[in-house]
């Protein structure tokens, strides 16, 4: 055994007495070293042999692609063989070149139209000289043919406004003159008219000469003035005739006995009296009859109302507790509806609601589906009483925050669901007040947990409400410079 245990501890230069459990714990951790050093040999020894295959396959690759770019050197030469540069230009040079050669193209095409169009306007001014020639001839100035164009035209046009301007006056007198003939047409007619007239009226007065018509129209007026009279004493007389025509009337009173009249009148006096008093009487049976007429009408019609007063009260009634039933169970079914919309509302829209009251600063709650004419439209719901509103009712900065929303509400939906994007907004906030726009700043800095978010604007003070709404750590200011202003 002590042999055993010298021979071990000589294997493992161990110097001294050790004992036998520590000299197998040390051969223990020598057979691990070397086992880890045959690992680590195998491993470099594979690596190596890895090494110099990808060496061998990027010399192969080498060889390759110096073959490719000799025959790509050939190709290009090829192709560039008629261009004004070497062989070994870069594609950037050919490529200035080729743009060069394109411009000098470009410049001779439009060189080309240009000339086309100049030779198009000589050719008008040469047949504008032309016309402008034979409007003088003519015009019979001959005189200005050999003159330039446009002073020809100047003097032409001043004699085309003279021309115009004698044939208005002209045309004026013509009109006056044909007004006067007429006139003088219209004065001998009536002249006619009047004569014959006069002589039919001299023909109906029976006079000799037009001088004595005003005796006889006096003469008429007072005959008829006569006739008048006369007729107004037949009326006066007619009326105290009784039912009898004026000539009986007047044959009675001649055949009548004058004596015997005033006891006739004494008894048409007493019949006349007890006459009225009959009337008197008959009125006053004919008033009561007709204040008792009124008494049992109004008591009927009393009747009558107030059956119908009972009437419309019960219907009243009916109707009232059917309204009210109707009413009730509208009111029901529409929060009934309401809360089923609200349990089975889609989360995205529901997520959409919840950034709309964000960006609205609470102005609204949410959004909602109505049934509109049967059709489903997207409404808000306003803080205040609950109310649907439409979009059409919305300001062009609300509507545009409730797009946003949407937005919004899909992005994160998608990037949640599928997979992560970036988020690039351009202008977004122009139409937003400073508070809608830091509320906005606030959601977004929200979405940015969740992906990247990029903000453009070109509002300076959108800056200063970002500080005051995120603070300085809350999101990165990057500051685009124009090249103009950048060589400024």
């Amino acid at each position: 055994m002590k042999h055993w245990r010298e021979s071990l501890g000589g294997l493992l230069g161990v110097v001294g007495e050790s004992s036998l459990a520590d000299l197998v714990q040390r051969a223990e951790v020598r057979v691990r070293e070397s086992a880890e050093v045959r690992r680590k040999r195998t491993d470099g020894e594979l690596a190596v042999r890895q090494l110099r295959s990808n060496l061998d396959a990027a010399q192969r690759e080498q060889r390759k692609n110096e073959t490719d770019l000799g025959e790509w050197r050939t190709l290009w030469g090829n192709a560039i063989a008629g261009l004004p540069v070497s062989e070994f230009a870069d594609p950037v040079a050919v490529h200035e070149v080729v743009k060069m050669i394109d411009a000098v193209f470009a410049a001779s095409e439009e060189m080309a139209r240009l000339q086309y169009r100049i030779d198009a306007m000589r050719a008008d001014e040469a047949n504008f000289i032309e016309a402008v020639r034979g409007l003088s001839s003519r015009a019979g100035r001959n005189e200005l043919v050999d003159n330039d164009a446009l002073l020809v035209i100047g003097r032409l046009q001043e004699m085309s406004r003279l021309a115009q301007t004698n044939e208005t006056r002209a045309t004026g007198v013509i009109t006056g003159q044909a007004r006067e003939q007429q006139k003088v047409s219209d004065a001998e007619n009536a002249v006619v008219r009047y004569e014959k007239a006069l002589n039919e009226l001299r023909s109906e007065a029976q006079t000799e000469t037009a001088s004595l018509i005003p005796d006889a129209i006096r003469a008429n007026q007072k005959r008829l003035e006569l006739v008048g009279r006369i007729d107004g004493h037949r009326t006066a007389l007619a009326g105290s005739c009784g039912n009898l025509p004026l000539n009986d009337f007047v044959a009675q009173v001649i055949a009548a006995d004058l004596d015997l009249l005033p006891s006739a009148l004494e008894r048409v006096r007493e019949e006349i009296g007890t006459l009225e008093d009959k009337k008197a009487t008959f009125t006053s049976e004919r008033d009561a009859i007709d204040k008792e007429f009124q008494v049992r009408e109004a008591a009927v019609a009393l009747r009558t109302a107030s059956c119908e007063k009972e009437s419309a009260a019960a219907r009243i009634e009916a109707l009232t507790a059917e309204y009210i039933e109707q009413q009730l169970g509208s009111t029901l079914l529409a929060k009934a509806m309401a809360l089923y919309r609200e349990k089975h509302q889609d989360p995205l829209l529901k997520r959409a609601g919840e950034y709309f009251a964000t960006l609205t600063c609470g102005a609204f709650v949410g959004l909602a589906i109505d049934e509109d004419e049967n059709q489903r439209v997207l409404k808000g719901i306003r803080a205040q009483g609950g109310t649907h509103l439409d979009l059409d009712a919305m300001s062009d900065g609300t509507r545009d925050q409730l797009f946003l929303a949407l937005r919004l509400a899909y992005i994160e939906n998608y990037c949640e669901n599928t997979a992560v994007c970036p988020v690039i907004l351009d202008d977004v906030l122009m139409a937003f007040d400073d508070e809608r726009t830091a509320a906005t700043l606030c959601a977004l800095q929200e979405l940015s947990r969740k992906t990247q978010v990029l903000v453009f604007t070109h509002h300076e003070h959108h800056v200063a409400l970002a500080n005051a709404a995120l603070g300085a750590g809350g999101y990165r200011l990057h500051e685009l410079v124009t090249p103009s202003l950048a060589a400024a």
